[in-house]
Formats: structure tokens, C-alpha cells, sequence
């Protein structure tokens, strides 16, 4: 196939003679594993990419052939160790290597020749080389270094005190303290012997001087009177709760658990079953802040001790210790005898102990070819080299579970080193290793306490021989340095006044540096690191800086994540302390609740030597606003600079349109998505938690993947996956699995099969696919083997539809059942899901080649035993599903949540039979009124977007995506997020889960708006071939331009209004193609760069479709010019005009709209403002020109006696003499308008001042008046405590004088199907805002809305309008909207109407707007349908017959805009109800 298309375009060429002489093809962007002439390549069969590039239309290539040498002299002389030989495929994307075995440590020199399509061979000329890593080997000889001490964290929050303790005879108390910040913040823990009584153990708390005991237990069973003055023994097992809301203290006295007493027996349950805080029974509940404040007593900070005045007591073998690993922290080794004084006596235990610091000095005495450094560390390190820092790149290496594989980087140090002597030096930080991260207390130092280096250098000199040095026991190690503290989610503490100096340097004076100590060989096994490394990725300047109460606050005007550098000059020992956050208070302060236990401040000492810059090394913080403290003078914006730091990706993806809510959250979804690429990818960035949770990012990887070049980083996170699986299958919910959170639910693991598949189609690589499928069918196997019962239902569920808008604004998740879907009914759809993409897996690889062996035979019987299975699996799983969750009397599956009704209709799980009742479901769940919320949690999130725009529901999902209501995207925005919200009510939730940087709730925002908006799509992977569809549906887009980097080459789409219809530019990359849909079927209605499209060069018509015309297109740059066929559809024939008067008004607001022709042309007006009854509501006056409508004209504003009120319901007429008369109402509500005039003499250019009616008067409400002769019969009504009530207003002489006709008598209702009363106070019909219809035999008909009243109501008059008859129904449907009619010159009525009948207990609707016609004012007939959305309030419509017979409509659009509508009921197509399938 691929080889047709490309003499396809070579057919096509020749015959438009697009083929020029000298036409430019090349190749570029040659790659390895996805990057360019790559360091460390540790895969034997590595892969390779190139991109065709080329002036000519539909270039592709027919043929490759690639060459691997191990010289560029070799490769120039064709001595290769690889050729591919010349190879029949136009594959350009994943080309694996099938030479012989790559060395390690050895660069490699390669090149490719393309055939194209006119058999033209194209060789590469740009240098292209891979370099492997260590290939699995090479390590030998280099050990694991660091300290021989253990920095202890003065925040650490779980650790175990020991210490002996003796009061001296005659005394009674001994009191330890720890976890003290100051003298007025501590806990103390105190032996009280009591004299004569029971000896006790009392646990308090200070909290800014407040002391508070918070238990006190009896020791009588554990100190007899006898022994009260012996040593006794006492252990403190610190652990923080949940969220660091509270701590416990296990207390153990001479080896025995204290009894508990302060625990609720809630508390006592969970903390036996081990949930969250984990630990035995016993422990001691501390509130230090019982208003629900972040807690800091938890943490170990100061210890020492509090005897009271005259109290002695001896303290002796104090410990600190973890239990995780048993790890001995601090021992002083000291005795400590404490007399009283009754004053706090404390110090930092780990307060001399640094990040450590390493160097090793080496020689070099031959001339250097090149070097090559080879650097891992438990934890994260930087290396500098004669002072220098290697790479550009932070906290390497990236995050694996160590307990499995450890990734190390390669570096080219070749410019680094100099002859003679150099000087190698590293530093270490805890990283992901050590110290705390994530919020659960068991799983602080989760891999280790110690941080430690592993390196070596390969030298190899210009004589061919080489050098290695590698890290051992010979280095020196330092462990009293600058960096104080750092620790990911506390963050780094830097003193300059330890700085070194030249330390990474020749010449230095380690003498003092004590001999690094070798570390246990971890279990992990070592691979090269194949994701970019996190770097400085951009700069950003703080936008203001304000005093605060604590100092100052920086406003960096982007939630962003990385770090702040600073500059600043002071006396040595002054300090800055830096204190990060999302969001402000109220008050303006930093709000750090949010961030939990997360100290998220770095502090840096001055050294007093002029003005110093200083930036962080091992840590990150995700912030927009910074509190700036201690600062030595007055700090201005100069001061500070933001660095942005994240994986250093390409990136893929522009976007851009017209809405600047849709922009703004592309931009902050950009935002969220960098910040959380941290060579894993993160749940969020900023508080104690940082975790890659799987169900964040299940199907958002599919979006972020428009904006980055997420591949090689989801890969090596599918290893991950693969390492954390256990021995039963189970996959953890957190991979790496720092939490042991295994919870065996479906939705989250089921990330590594989406994002593989994901991998395969985005980026062409499958090897996700093959490598892991045994795993991910082991995965399936345990899934249906431990929870799926004999109906097939997956009983196993833990998330549900997570993050679901609550029903409350405080809440994190909703606690109404009504709003909650079944957990079965999610996994069982979820599995069912997954069974499809197993099928896929297996079909995917069983069509691959295999080796001819047994071996290569049995795994293709296999796979296909496979297929088999997950078929037949399937189809019990979707029978049992329908049989559970379908309810056939309501209609809806579960208990009919969005999600519950989405998930079966977007896996293909709904009968045929019952998918328009289940997508109408969805419709009613999403539509409210003339607004659309998202009604779904993560799970659902992901699917609603896609599925809307299957069903046909463009226009809701555009609505979803723009609107600023809650809950959705658009609210995060219009509430000043710049990034996305973990929560849809993220500014009023509860802090204890409510992050203000989460990508999980973006779900396929990403893929509509690259996928549908623009019409981006893969139609083959890796964007081989390309379906490029944009929503040129959504009238209110004027344009989108969006462009993707896709394997092969960049591909745009951007797309506009025009007058006519649309402007549509597409480029698509050399060697794919594209399947394009052109929105009219009507070829001669098509131009591309101007000329018909059967001339236009590279492109084939294939058929025309529906409304489309699609065509094939290959590689080049395309400008299509559509015109818009408006009148294609049901109900829409005879339409020939239909657009906006003004795209963009500058209120928000448009309403009632009314429209006349007079002499001089049609004209337009409306009230629009920021709201209906907001005082800036004015009139507003537009006319029809040659070129369009005019801008908006502001004619009325409604201020009378200098107050402003609200303008309401314009409505145009022509007098007899050609003047424009524009009557509006002014006023706070309908029952207090008063009626008021402004004139045109100029077709409504200009206009009069305004005139008041007289008192009483309306003049026509809604409608046009009727002019009979000089008479002017005006429709009005009226809306107070007697009811809805219609009269007509008539004038003689033009206006200038009036008299009342009504109120008109309304019949009494009688109660059917179709009719109801619309409160039990009026028993007659309700009737407003009339229009009227003149009859051939003289007789005025008047048509009415109703209050509820389901239907159209109507009233005659035989006089001119002098009397009418009593007001009584017709059969045509009502919903409570405005209506408005004309009779045609050819005698017959058309009415424009909302055909929905509402009644009580019935769902409300403006929607959809149809034109009727009928002979006879009472029986109508279906014409047109002018909106049929879901979204509501097409309404308020006005409706005249211009001189030409063609018919003008305005209405209100969505309370939006103001549309127009021209048709010719000449060639309007009529026909019943029933035909046309109106429904009420």
C-alpha cells in the first residue's frame, strides 16, 4: 500500500506537472532512540529516525538503506559494520539495527539513502553518530562511595529517640524535649516519679508559650516505688498522620508499651490496620494546633532538655535513630547531667553534618581524544571538573525504584580537562532517595539514609590507549560544606560562609577531607538513562514586589516550578529565607495550607563578599508567589530571577485561536504538564506528595504528547511499571512504587496499557507493546482470576470516578450518592476497554515477522490462542455488563451519572439499538440551559470530550471548553489559575487534597483541541498518514491555527472565517500523507492556492461525504478557499444567509433582538451589557451593509434623571414617511418599565434623543407593529400581580399620540396532556408579547407566548384591532419563549418559534429555533430549523419580508450574540411535523 500511494503522487505530478527540474530533497533530524547524535546509548538494537524534507508536492520515499560504521573515515570508505542493504518500505520512523553486537563505551558513525517516489536517491550529508553506554558491563573496578556520616534532617518526621534517664535521689521529674523551633514551640516528654504516689509519663506541647498536656499515664505496673530512682530506659516513636495534620507518639518505658489512652477508638482502628500513619498500638495523639493548622512540633528539629528549677536528673546514651532500615542517625556518646534551672536547653543534633562533598585529583600526561564520564548516585549528585559543572542537567539520575534498576548518565568531559593536574569533584543531595517525600509516614528515607556516588571516567588518548578512573575508596570525602540542608519538598539550606573555594580544583588542600567510605552494592541493576535530563528550561522575571508582614512578596505572574535565583549583598551571617506558594490569603499573605507538611523554604547565609548569586541545586518547587524575608536592605525585582526546570523535551505543539479562555488554558495546561515532567512523570510539583500516581496521567499522556515529546519519557515509565509488578501480577497504583500502594483496583494500572498504546500510535513505536505484553497479560490474568465474578462484572474497584465536582464547595470528593457512579460498573467497562487494546497488542505483533524456529512458532500460536481468548471474554464481559447496569425501564445505565452512561458508549459496550437514548442521557446530565458543566471526575474527564464530538455534540463540548461556570476548565482561569487545578472547586476546597498544579483533570482537553479544533490526527501511528477534519462547524470560532512536530515533520492547520465561508492553510511533512475533509460537497464551491481543486497540485479527490468533500493529499503546503454551504441539511433548504451581526461584541451579554428595512437598507438592535436587568444593559443599532453588518452603536442608555437602569426589548418599525422609530423600555424589572423612542431620519445612522411615552405606555413589547394605513397597531402586554396579560397600544398619527386597547379577556385553561396551568393563582391562560398576522379577508390574528402553559396561544380581531376575541390555545408547542411572525406577500404565515412544548415537571429548553409556516394562522407546517443544540436560548426572535420577498431573522444566540438569517420561502421546503421529525 505504501509503495502505491507513492506512485500515486508520482502519477498525480507528472500529470499536473508539479515534478520541477531541481526540486530540493534532503534528509535531516537523523536520530537515535529519539534523540540526536546521542551519549550512553545502553540498548543493543537501538533504533533509528529520519525526516524527509522537500519543496515538491507528495515527496515520499519508496526505499532506505542505512549504513553503521565505527569511523567517519570507515563510513566514508563504505567499511561498515551495518548495512541494512536496500529495503522496499517508505518507513522512516523506529528503523531497528540488526548488525552485530554494538561495543560498549564506543561511538558509532551512520547514514541513510532514501528512494523517493521518482526512484531519486537521496543520501544524508549531515553528521549523524550514536555513542553506547556501558552496555550492562564496565563498571568493573568502581565502587560506591560516600560519608561515613549520616546527615540528619533537622525536619525530619519520623524517627525513634532513645535515651537512659535517672533522677537523682530527692527529686521527681526528668523532662526531655524535642521537635523545639524556639523556646515557646516544643514538645516535652517527662518522667514524673510523684513522691510518694504512682510514678507517671506526661506528653505536652507549647505552642507559642501555651502549654498543653495532652495525655498522662500511670507507670505503676511498670515503676514500683522501689525502683524509682534506678536508670530507666525510654523510647519516643515519633510518626506523622496523614496529611501532617496531627503525630503520635508510641512511648516505650523499660521495654514496655505504654497503655493509650488519647486515641478515639476510630483512631485506634485505623492505626492497627495500619492505615496511613501506620505502627503498634500505643501511641499518644498530639494536636499542637487543634484549629487544623499544619503541624511542625512532629518534626525532630532542637532536642535537650526542661528540668524544672531544682530538679536534677542524669540523661545518658541518647540515640535518633529510623526504623526502616534500623539506621543509627545521631549518638553523641555523651552523659548529661541537668540541673535545674526551669529553662529550655537545646541543640540541633545534625546540625554539622552537610550534603557531602567528594574529589579525587588526577593526572594526565598524554594528549586527550576524548573523555567520558559515567555518573550515578542513591540519590542525586553534581559533578564539576576543574570547577567547572559537567552537563547542563539537574537532579540526575532520574527517579527509578533503586531496589531495580538505577539509570546513570554519560557526560563528555573531553574540553573539561587540561594536561597535568585536574581536579574531579562531586556533590550529593537526597533526591528521591532519602530524606522525606510523599505524604505517608512510613516512607520517609524509603530507599536509605545514606546518599552515595558511583562514577567513572574513560579517557582515551590521542595515542589510542586508554585511562579509566573510577570512584573507590582513594577519594576524598567532606561532609561539613555549604548546603546545609536540602530535601525535595523542604527544601535547600545554604550557607556561603562553608563554601570551599577552588575544592572541585586542582592544587586543593584536601588534607583535612576525611577518606570517602565505600557503601553497600544496591540490588538495582544499572541502565543508561534514556530520558532528556531536567535542565534550566526557561527564565522568567517576578512581575511585582509588595511588603508583606514577614518581609516581602514576589509575584512571578505564572504558577511555575523550579527555583529561584537570587542576587544580593550583605555583612557575612545576614541571610535570606525564601518561602514558596501558589496562592495568596485574603489578607495577602502566602497560603500554605495546602502544601501540608511540605516546608517548601530555602534559606541562604551570607558570605559578606560583595554582591552574591546563589540558586539552589537539589531541589524544586512548584510557586507562583514567594516570600521574601531577612533580606539585607530593601529588595527590588532585580534581585530575583525564576528558573523554570523540567525535562528538557522538544517541544511539538503550538495553538492558537480566537477565544481567549481556550488560549489561556492550552497555556496553562503547557504549564502543569512541564512542571510535572521530572523524569517521571509527577502528580503535582509542590506539595509533601510529588508522586507519579498512574491514574494522573492515563490518558492525558495522549494530550500532553501534542505539546511535548513526552515518548522516550512514558517508555522508560513503562519500565517502571514493569519493575514494580509483583510476583501475582498486581500492579501498584504509584509507580516507582514509593508508596507500597497495591490496591488491586483496574483504572490506575491500567495506564500501562493506555499510555503503551498511546506510545504506538503518537510516536510509531510499538516497543512498549512487545516488550511488556507478557507483563500487561499477566496483569489481566490476575485481574479476572481474583475479581471478576461468574455474571463477569469486575467487583474490584478503588478510585471510582475520582475527583467528581462536589455537590459543596468546601468538599474534595461529593458524598451524594446520586452523583457517585458504581466502582463495578467503571472497572468492568475499563477491563472491557482493555480486553480490545490486548487484542490489538496481540494482532500487532502475531503481524510482525517472526524467526522461523519452534520457538518464533509458538509465540505466534500463542498470540493467536490469545485473540481468541480476549474475544471471547470480551463478549461475556459487555453481555454480563448490559445484563447488570442497563436499566430498560429508565432508559440509562447505573444509576445514570455521566460517567455511568459515557464509559459503555465510548467502548462500543451500548446496543446499537440504545445508543441515541444513552448519548441523549449524557446531553441532559452535561446541558444546563444555556451553559454546559462537566459532571464527571477523572475517569469520565477522559472520555467526554472524544465522545461528544462522536455523537455529533461539537458544539457542547466547545461550550465545556470555554465556559467559566463551575465546574470546569474555564473556571480554573476566570479564578486566576495559570496552571490546572487538582479539583474543579480548587479555590474554595478543603487544603488537605487540593493542589493548585495537577494535570489529571485535564483529561482530553489537549486531544480536542489538536485533534477536533484544529483537525490533527494519526490516521496510521506515528502520523505516518494523517486525517485532518477541523470543527469547522462552530460558528462562534473565527479561527485556529495549531501546527504538531509529528516523526515525520511538522504538520499545520490553520483555519478562519471568512465572509464567504473559510480559509483553510494545512502543511504536511515529506514522506506522509493526509486524508482531508473539505466542509462542502460541492466541488466548484473549492479552491486550493486559487484555482479549482481538480487542478491542484498533490491532491486526489476520493469522495464526496456527507457535507464533505474529502481528498487525499500528499507532503507540501496546501490554502483552500471553502465556501459555506449553509442550506445543507435537514430543515435548513432554502437558507441563504446565516451568521453573526457582530462575532466579538465588547459586552457580554445580547438579547431580544428586533430588526426592520427601511428605505435605506435593513437595520438591527438589541440591549446587550453584562447582564439582563445590569444597569450597563443599552441599546444597541446595527446595519446591513454591502460589506456586512456595522459595528455595534450604542443609541440608548438608559439614564433617567441621572440614574443609570437596565435598557430592555428594542424594537424597530418604519413610519409611513420613512422614518425609523427604535422603541425600548427602561427600568429594574418588567412591572416597573416605563416605554421610551429614539428616531432615525438617516436609515439609522444617526438618532434622536431619547422621548418618553406617555405614563402607561409600552408601546410595542417585543414585536414589530402592524401598520394599517397610517395606523400603528402596536402588540404589548403586561406582568404584574394580575398575571400575564396581552392589550395592543394603537396610534394614529405616528406615534405622537396613543390610546389602550385591553387588557384582552383569556380563556379559562383546561388541563390536558399538552396544556397545564402554570400556578393554581390564574386559572386563565398566560399570555405575553404578541405578533401579528394580517389575514387576506381583513382579520388580524394575534399568536402569543404562554407562562408554562405548553402551548401557542391566539386572538382576533375583525375591527383593525379595535377589539379581539378571547385569547384560547392552538395546537403549536410553547416553551415560555418569545415568538414573532409575519404574514408572507403571497398570503401565507410564517412564524419563528422554539418547537419545544414546556410544561411543569418538564426539562426546560430554548432549543431548538425553527421557522413555520402555515395558510391559515392555526395549522403550521415544518420549514426550517435555523439551531438545533442542545445548548439552550436561541430565542427572542424578530422576523420581516424585505421588498425583495427574501425573509430576515434575528435572534438571540446562546444570550451571546445576536444571529441573522436570510431565507427564501420560495424555496423553503415545507412538510408536516411528523415528516420532518420535529419533536415537542
Amino acid at each position: 500500500m505504501k509503495s502505491t500511494r507513492c506512485i500515486l503522487s508520482i502519477i498525480l505530478g507528472l500529470l499536473a506537472g508539479w515534478l520541477p527540474l531541481g526540486a530540493v530533497t534532503v534528509l535531516k533530524n537523523l536520530q537515535v532512540e529519539y534523540q540526536t547524535n546521542p551519549l550512553g546509548i545502553d540498548v543493543s538494537q537501538p533504533r533509528f529516525n529520519w525526516q524527509m524534507e522537500s519543496d515538491r508536492y507528495g515527496a515520499c520515499g519508496q526505499a532506505y538503506r542505512l549504513w553503521v560504521a565505527d569511523s567517519p573515515e570507515q563510513l566514508a570508505a563504505g567499511c561498515y559494520i551495518y548495512d541494512s542493504g536496500k529495503v522496499l518500505s517508505g518507513e522512516s520512523v523506529g528503523v531497528v539495527y540488526q548488525g552485530k553486537a554494538l561495543q560498549p563505551s564506543t561511538r558509532y558513525y551512520w547514514k541513510v539513502s532514501v528512494w523517493d517516489e521518482s526512484g531519486t536517491e537521496i543520501t544524508s550529508t549531515e553528521p549523524a553518530w550514536f555513542e553506547t553506554g556501558l552496555l550492562g558491563s564496565g563498571w568493573s573496578g568502581a565502587r560506591w562511595i560516600g560519608s561515613s556520616e549520616t546527615q540528619l534532617s533537622k525536619y525530619r518526621s519520623h524517627y525513634v529517640i532513645d535515651y537512659d534517664v535517672r533522677v537523682a535521689e530527692g527529686n521527681d521529674k526528668a523532662v526531655f524535649v524535642f521537635g523545639s523551633r524556639d523556646a515557646d514551640n516544643y514538645v516535652s516528654a517527662e518522667l514524673d516519679l510523684n513522691g510518694s504516689g504512682d510514678a507517671r509519663f506526661i506528653l505536652r506541647h507549647a505552642t507559642d508559650g501555651k502549654t498543653t498536656q495532652d495525655a498522662a499515664e500511670s507507670l505503676a505496673s511498670i515503676i514500683p516505688a522501689s525502683d524509682k530512682h534506678k536508670v530507666h530506659h525510654i523510647r519516643l516513636k515519633v510518626t506523622t498522620a496523614q496529611y501532617a495534620l496531627k503525630y503520635f507518639v508510641d512511648i516505650e518505658i523499660d521495654g514496655k508499651t505504654l497503655v493509650n489512652s488519647s486515641l478515639t477508638p476510630e483512631e485506634k482502628d485505623r492505626k492497627s490496620r495500619g492505615d496511613f500513619w501506620g505502627g503498634k498500638e500505643g501511641a499518644f495523639t498530639v494536636y499542637p494546633y487543634p484549629d487544623g493548622e499544619l503541624v511542625y512540633h512532629c518534626r525532630l528539629y532542637a532536642i535537650g532538655f526542661l528540668q524544672p528549677k531544682g530538679q536534677t536528673a542524669t540523661f545518658s546514651n541518647l540515640r535518633i535513630s529510623e526504623d526502616t532500615w534500623n539506621t543509627l542517625l545521631y549518638n553523641p556518646a555523651e552523659t548529661y547531667v541537668e540541673k535545674g534551672e526551669g529553662k529550655l536547653n537545646v541543640w540541633y543534633p545534625g546540625e554539622n553534618v552537610s550534603a557531602p562533598m567528594l574529589r579525587k585529583a588526577i593526572k594526565i600526561e598524554k594528549t586527550v581524544k576524548s573523555a567520558r564520564l559515567y555518573a550515578t548516585a542513591r540519590g542525586v549528585y553534581e559533578f564539576s571538573v576543574n570547577g567547572r559543572k559537567v552537563g547542563k542537567d539537574y537532579l540526575n539520575p532520574g527517579w527509578t525504584d533503586y531496589r531495580y534498576r538505577i539509570m546513570y548518565n554519560t557526560y563528555d568531559i573531553t574540553d573539561l580537562l587540561r594536561p597535568g593536574d585536574n581536579g574531579i569533584g562531586a556533590m550529593l543531595g537526597a533526591g528521591w532517595w532519602s530524606e522525606h517525600s510523599g505524604f505517608l509516614t512510613g516512607w520517609q528515607d524509603q530507599y536509605g539514609t545514606r546518599q552515595s556516588l558511583l562514577g567513572k571516567i574513560v579517557i582515551e588518548y590521542a595515542d589510542g590507549t586508554r585511562e579509566t578512573i573510577v570512584t573507590n575508596d582513594s577519594w576524598k570525602c567532606y561532609d561539613r560544606g555549604p548546603i546545609t540542608f536540602n530535601g525535595l519538598q523542604n527544601g535547600e539550606e545554604y550557607d556561603a560562609r562553608k563554601e570551599l573555594g577552588s575544592w572541585s580544583e586542582t592544587g586543593y588542600d584536601d588534607s583535612s577531607w576525611l577518606q570517602a567510605e565505600r557503601v553497600s552494592i544496591p540490588s538495582g541493576y544499572l541502565r543508561g538513562q534514556t530520558i532528556p535530563g531536567i535542565k534550566v528550561v526557561e527564565k522568567i522575571n517576578p512581575r511585582t514586589i509588595r511588603k508583606s508582614a514577614n518581609g516581602y512578596i514576589l509575584d512571578m505572574g505564572q504558577n511555575m516550578v523550579g527555583w529561584l535565583r537570587i542576587r544580593v549583598k550583605g555583612n557575612a551571617g545576614d541571610s535570606v529565607r525564601l518561602r514558596f506558594a501558589e496562592t495568596l490569603q485574603p489578607d495577602g499573605e502566602l497560603y500554605t495550607a495546602n502544601l501540608r507538611s511540605a516546608k517548601v523554604t530555602d534559606l541562604y547565609i551570607l558570605k559578606g563578599e560583595g554582591i552574591e548569586e546563589w540558586a539552589p541545586r537539589f531541589v524544586y518547587h512548584g510557586f507562583r508567589y514567594v516570600e521574601v524575608s531577612e533580606f539585607p536592605g530593601t529588595p527590588t525585582l532585580a534581585n530575583f530571577t525564576g528558573e523554570v526546570v523540567n525535562d528538557d523535551m522538544p517541544l511539538t505543539g503550538t495553538f492558537e485561536c480566537d477565544n481567549p479562555i481556550l488560549n489561556q488554558l492550552v497555556k496553562n495546561a503547557f504549564w502543569g504538564i512541564r512542571g510535572n515532567y521530572k523524569g517521571i512523570p509527577l502528580d503535582c510539583p509542590q506539595r509533601d506528595e510529588r508522586q507519579p500516581w498512574l491514574g494522573d496521567h492515563t490518558n492525558g499522556a495522549l494530550g500532553e504528547s501534542f505539546l511535548m515529546e513526552n515518548g522516550p519519557l512514558y517508555a522508560k515509565w513503562m519500565d517502571d511499571i514493569r519493575d514494580a509488578q509483583r510476583e501475582d501480577g498486581c500492579i501498584p497504583d504509584v509507580v516507582p512504587a514509593y508508596y507500597y500502594y497495591y490496591t488491586d483496583n483496574v483504572t490506575w494500572p491500567s495506564t500501562f496499557i493506555f499510555i503503551s498504546n498511546m506510545l504506538y500510535e503518537q510516536y510509531g513505536n510499538p516497543g512498549a507493546i512487545c516488550k511488556h505484553y507478557p507483563a500487561m497479560k499477566q496483569w489481566m490474568e490476575h485481574i479476572r482470576t481474583e475479581f471478576m465474578n461468574q455474571s463477569h462484572i469486575i467487583t474490584r474497584d478503588r478510585y471510582g470516578d475520582w475527583c467528581l465536582p462536589p455537590e459543596s464547595p468546601e468538599l474534595i470528593h461529593s458524598k451524594d450518592p446520586a452523583r457517585i457512579t458504581d466502582g463495578k460498573l467503571i472497572a468492568t467497562a475499563y477491563y472491557y476497554k482493555l480486553l480490545q487494546y490486548m487484542i490489538k497488542f496481540a494482532q500487532l505483533q502475531l503481524d510482525m515477522p517472526h524467526t522461523p524456529d519452534i520457538a518464533g512458532q509458538l509465540h505466534h500460536q500463542q498470540l493467536a490462542e490469545d485473540i481468541q481468548e480476549y474475544r471471547e471474554l470480551a463478549e461475556h464481559v459487555k453481555e454480563g455488563f448490559n445484563k447488570t447496569f442497563w436499566n430498560q425501564e429508565k432508559q440509562y445505565y447505573s444509576n445514570n451519572t455521566v460517567t455511568a452512561n459515557l464509559l459503555p458508549l465510548a467502548f462500543d459496550m451500548v446496543p446499537d439499538t440504545e445508543k441515541e437514548t444513552v448519548a441523549r442521557q449524557i446531553i441532559h446530565k452535561t446541558v444546563d440551559y444555556y451553559n454546559a458543566t462537566i459532571q464527571c471526575g477523572v475517569i469520565g474527564v477522559q472520555w467526554l470530550m472524544r465522545e461528544l464530538v462522536r455523537m455529533g455534540r461539537t458544539d457542547v463540548a466547545y461550550v465545556l471548553a470555554t465556559h467559566t461556570k463551575y465546574p470546569g476548565w474555564g473556571y480554573m482561569a476566570a479564578n486566576g489559575a495559570t496552571t490546572i487545578w487538582e479539583l474543579w472547586n480548587g479555590n474554595t476546597a478543603d487544603p488537605a487534597m487540593n493542589s493548585g498544579n495537577h494535570v489529571m483533570l485535564l483529561g482530553d482537553f489537549l486531544p480536542y483541541c489538536y485533534q477536533h479544533l484544529a483537525g490533527i490526527r494519526n490516521a496510521a501511528p506515528g502520523f505516518k498518514e494523517i486525517q485532518m477534519k477541523p470543527a469547522f462547524e462552530l460558528e462562534e470560532v473565527g479561527f485556529i491555527r495549531a501546527s504538531h512536530i509529528t516523526p515525520y515533520g511538522k504538520v499545520t492547520s490553520n483555519w478562519s472565517q471568512t465572509a464567504a465561508g473559510y480559509s483553510w492553510e494545512i502543511s504536511v511533512p515529506a514522506n506522509s500523507t493526509a486524508t482531508i475533509w473539505l466542509p462542502n460537497a460541492d466541488t466548484s464551491a473549492l479552491t486550493e492556492n486559487g484555482k479549482p481543486l481538480k487542478q491542484s497540485e498533490g491532491l486526489q479527490i476520493l469522495r464526496q461525504e456527507d457535507r464533505y468533500t474529502v481528498c487525499k493529499i500528499g507532503s507540501g503546503k496546501y490554502n483552500f478557499q471553502i465556501k459555506k454551504n449553509i442550506s445543507y441539511g435537514k430543515g435548513r433548504k432554502g437558507l441563504l444567509e446565516d451568521d453573526f451581526i457582530c462575532r466579538k461584541p465588547s459586552f457580554p451579554e445580547s438579547h431580544a433582538a428586533t430588526i426592520v428595512e427601511g428605505r435605506r437598507g435593513i437595520v438591527a438592535a438589541w440591549f446587550g451589557g453584562t447582564k439582563e436587568k445590569n444597569p450597563d444593559c443599552c441599546i444597541w443599532v446595527s446595519r446591513k451593509t454591502k460589506t456586512g453588518w456595522t459595528e455595534p452603536q450604542m443609541v440608548a442608555d438608559g439614564v433617567l434623571d441621572e440614574t443609570k437602569y437596565a435598557c430592555w426589548n428594542p424594537v424597530l418599525t418604519e413610519t409611513p414617511k420613512g422614518e425609523l422609530q427604535l422603541y425600548y423600555k427602561i427600568g429594574v424589572n418588567v412591572a416597573g418599565w416605563s416605554g421610551h423612542v429614539v428616531t432615525s431620519k438617516d436609515g439609522g445612522k444617526t438618532w434622536s434623543k431619547s422621548r418618553a411615552l406617555p405614563e402607561g405606555f409600552l408601546g410595542p413589547i417585543k414585536n414589530k407593529p402592524v401598520w394599517i394605513g397610517k395606523r400603528m397597531i402596536c402588540p404589548s402586554s403586561t406582568e404584574d400581580e394580575n398575571g400575564w396579560r396581552i392589550h395592543f397600544e394603537i396610534s394614529d398619527d405616528e406615534g405622537k399620540t396613543w390610546r389602550k386597547i385591553g387588557p384582552i379577556t383569556a380563556s379559562e385553561i383546561v388541563e390536558t396532556d399538552q396544556v397545564k396551568f402554570s400556578n393554581q393563582k390564574h386559572k386563565t391562560i398566560q399570555v405575553i408579547q404578541p405578533t401579528i398576522l394580517t389575514h387576506k379577508d381583513g382579520k388580524l390574528q394575534a399568536l402569543c407566548r404562554t407562562q408554562n402553559n405548553g402551548s401557542v396561544a391566539t386572538t382576533w380581531s375583525e375591527d383593525n384591532g379595535e377589539s379581539w376575541s378571547p385569547v384560547t390555545f392552538i395546537d403549536l408547542p410553547n416553551n415560555n419563549s418569545g415568538i414573532d411572525g409575519i404574514t408572507l406577500k403571497d398570503g401565507r404565515h410564517l412564524l419563528v418559534y422554539n418547537h419545544y412544548r414546556y410544561i411543569k415537571e418538564k426539562r426546560k429548553e430554548r432549543t431548538p429555533i425553527n421557522v413555520a409556516i402555515s395558510d391559515d394562522g392555526m395549522h403550521w407546517k415544518a420549514a426550517v430549523v435555523l439551531e438545533d443544540s442542545p445548548i439552550n436560548q436561541y430565542s427572542y426572535p424578530s422576523v420581516i419580508q424585505g421588498k425583495d420577498g427574501k425573509v430576515h431573522i434575528v435572534y438571540t444566540w446562546r444570550r451571546q450574540r445576536i444571529k441573522y438569517a436570510c431565507l427564501d420561502p420560495q424555496q423553503v421546503e415545507v412538510t408536516s411535523f411528523e415528516e420532518a421529525g420535529w419533536k415537542e
